[in-house]
């Protein structure tokens, strides 16, 4: 009879012998995506120039199942036995080269999207064989020529977006065929003739962008059929000599409106019967008559009427328009009274302004009363009301700057770990836009989502039901993985059992002391540290911190946060730059405070302690002046502090630790702060005696007598919250 040492030996070699038939079967199934695709695919390569080699892994194994970059599959419903390229994702990658005809051949493919690249060329006409194909994505390139006709016949496309490059010629009238698409995002090129009437035959189509390019002709009055149209952007085009069509008051769901400067003439049309009407935008034309007083949207905050030859007094109905926030109606030949009740019907709360800018008409004075409410600002010069000598002095009748303020909104959402599966998602519904449309904010792009780690980590979906030979190799492998680790579990518990003993003892000598222990954090040892350093050479030495020099730091090639805020930078970071810098920041802190064991105060955060690997992420470093949070006492309570002797950085100190001695996290939340400053502003925290905080303070609270004249190119508006919390702050690296 076999003994039990027999057993275990004829049974791992059964097991061996196994594991090296299912590798050999494995190895034999490893090129699974479509023979045709994958030389698509390396056609695709062998156009682009890869600078930054982010498709350097396209040049080994499979496409799908070695995660080439930016390819994402899927296993389709024809139970081909091949996996399929489902989307082609390489948006903000530095490619340049041109675009292989070979794109055609990824008959699969939903999205293709190489966004702002530096890509140049034509567009293939062989994108047009892609039947499947739902997002065209090429905007922000060097591409030139004409638009392909055969574009117009993918049935299933809901987005073309191709702005910001040099494309040439007129809109093929063949894209009055694309049935389901929403989005003609086209504005920035050089198109030029007839927008095509046919295009009114598309049911589905909602933004239509073909701003700043050479579009000539009349507008057509067809678009008006159009019956889902919401956002409707015509301007810097030529249409000389045009009307606005009438019909254009009968586009019922628009939501936005702008023909400026477009050479338009003739009068305004009726626009009353659009009832969520929320921006119009008919400035810098040629537009005469009156303005009709036909009472607008209620939902309108937005009226610019600037720069016409309109003549007539200011209708009344202009003063009914509960959310008005602009109204510009300078550069006319409007005469009569201004109606005070323009500004005094609005109840404006802390977060809402109007602008009215009347300058250079004809107007004569102001019926009811000229005090303007908060928050109100009133445009008068150029007017025969400024030589009343009762207004002379108001602000209103001042010169206004010439000059353009640059304001800047961000709401963005972002995640510090691209591995995670919340991070893919996001990802998907901003690169698939899947996000709905926005009534306040019109169309938004996609400028950034460079998070190369997050293709390693896609994993192929099956949309066919039965078990392909993926999801089998899978089911095995996670047999194995479930194996292996029933077994490490096993092992784990006799190992807590033998050293349950040896712990106590470990608690006992260690009293006063407590332990750190974070996962995945290499601990070496001195034989492993002598050898690296050649016996701790000093020519190996790089730095050294206040307490002495075993020190063992992650290599962080970008160095300090600090080193690209000072003016020896080589380049400036872009602001998406410094918002994932601050919130891979943010979560080191957050670690820190809730997730380590036991909690810590850092108590000397600063921008030359925040160090960044080679993809700009920031980790937060040298814990010399760190001390352990509080733990709970016999009876369960927690202290609120901890009391020490302050020491941390000039600049960076809570002011309430500093003179209480009383440690908390929100003194590492108050340094952290300082270092957003620093991430906006490009200024030190103590610098020829200004302190950032102080500064920013006074700013805050005095923005509104900012002389106007000094709100130049050379100065960025930064909103922290309410129109009187405004930060003016010297435009140097953002």
């Amino acid at each position: 009879m076999p003994t039990a040492r027999a057993w275990s030996w004829t049974v791992g070699a059964v097991f061996l012998m196994w594991l090296f038939g299912f590798s050999l079967l494995v190895g034999a199934q490893d090129g699974i995506t479509h023979p045709a695709e994958v030389r698509a695919l390396r056609a695709i390569r062998s156009t682009l120039i890869d600078t930054n080699k982010n498709l350097s892994n396209w040049n080994r194994g499979d496409p799908c199942t070695s995660n080439w970059t930016g390819v994402l599959c899927f296993n389709t419903s024809q139970d081909d036995g091949y996996l399929h390229v489902r989307e082609l994702q390489l948006l903000n990658m530095n490619l340049s080269g041109s675009l292989s005809p070979e794109l055609g051949r990824l008959s699969h493919l939903q999205i293709l999207d190489f966004m702002w690249n530096d890509i140049s060329g034509s567009i293939p006409k062989e994108i047009g064989n892609i039947t499947s194909l739902e997002l065209l994505l090429l905007n922000g390139n060097h591409l030139t020529g004409p638009l392909p006709e055969e574009i117009g016949y993918l049935p299933n496309l809901d987005r073309i977006q191709i702005d910001q490059n040099n494309i040439s010629g007129s809109i093929p009238s063949s894209f009055a065929n694309l049935n389901k698409t929403k989005h003609f995002h086209m504005n920035n090129n050089s198109i030029s003739g007839q927008i095509p009437p046919e295009l009114a035959r598309l049911p589905y189509l909602v933004h239509f962008l073909l701003d700043n390019n050479n579009l000539s002709g009349h507008l057509p009055p067809e678009l008006s059929r159009m019956p889902n149209l919401t956002i409707l952007q015509l301007d810097n085009n030529n249409f000389e000599g045009t009307t606005i069509p009438d019909s254009y008051g009968d586009m019922s769901k628009l939501l936005k409106l702008s023909l400026r400067n477009c050479n338009l003439q003739g009068p305004i049309p009726d626009l009353s019967r659009i009832p969520q009407l929320g921006y119009l935008d008919l400035s810098s034309n040629r537009l005469n008559g009156t303005i009709p007083t036909n009472q607008l949207s209620q939902n309108i905050t937005t009226i610019d009427l600037s720069n016409n030859e309109l003549t007539g007094s200011i209708p009344s109905n202009f003063s009914g328009l509960p959310i008005l926030q602009e109204l510009s109606l300078a550069n006319n030949s409007l005469n009569g009274s201004i109606q005070s009740s323009l500004w005094q019907s609005k109840t404006l709360n802390a977060t809402e302004s109007l602008i009215v800018d009347l300058e250079n008409n004809m107007l004569t004075d102001i019926s009811g009363s000229a005090d303007l409410p908060p928050n109100v600002t009133l445009w008068l010069k150029g007017n025969p009301v400024c030589t009343n000598s009762n207004l002379s002095l108001l602000q209103p009748c001042a010169s206004r700057s010439d000059n353009v303020v640059r304001q800047s909104a961000t709401n963005s959402t972002a995640a510090c770990q691209p591995q995670s599966s919340e991070v893919q998602r996001i990802r998907g519904m901003f690169t698939g836009w899947l996000i709905p449309d926005s009534d306040i904010f019109g169309p938004y792009e996609l400028l950034n989502f460079t998070l190369l780690d997050i293709y390693r980590d896609v994993s192929v979906t099956t949309s066919r039901s039965g078990i392909s030979t993926g999801a089998l190799i899978g089911i095995v492998l996670g047999g194995i993985a479930v194996a292996v680790t029933l077994s490490a579990v096993v092992t784990l518990l006799i190992l807590r059992v033998r050293l349950r003993n040896y712990r106590v003892v470990s608690k006992r000598r260690q009293t006063s002391k407590a332990s750190i222990k974070i996962d995945g954090v290499k601990s070496f040892t001195y034989t492993e540290l002598a050898m690296a350093t050649n016996n701790f050479n000093s020519s190996t030495q790089v730095g050294q911190g206040g307490y002495g020099k075993m020190l063992v730091y992650e290599f962080m090639p970008n160095g300090t946060l600090r080193d690209h805020l000072s003016a020896k930078s080589k380049e400036p970071m872009s602001f998406s730059m410094r918002l994932k810098i601050a919130l891979g920041s943010a979560k080191g802190i957050l670690y820190l405070h809730t997730e380590a064991d036991p909690p810590i105060f850092h108590r000397d955060i600063k921008a030359s302690n925040i160090l960044l690997d080679s993809k700009f992420t920031a980790k937060v470093a040298d814990f010399g002046l760190s001390r352990l949070a509080p733990v709970p006492d016999v009876e369960g309570a927690v202290p609120a502090h901890v009391s020490t002797v302050v020491k941390g950085t000039p600049g960076y100190l809570d002011p309430e630790y500093f003179l209480t001695h009383k440690l908390t996290d929100k003194s590492d939340v108050y340094s952290l702060g300082v270092v957003f400053l620093e991430l906006l502003t490009g200024m030190q925290p103590i610098s020829h005696g200004k302190n950032i905080v102080r500064e920013v303070n006074v700013a805050y609270h005095s923005v509104e007598s900012f002389p106007p004249s000094r709100l130049d190119e050379s100065y960025l508006v930064v909103n922290f919250g309410p129109p009187t919390a405004t930060l003016l702050v010297p435009d140097m690296t953002i």
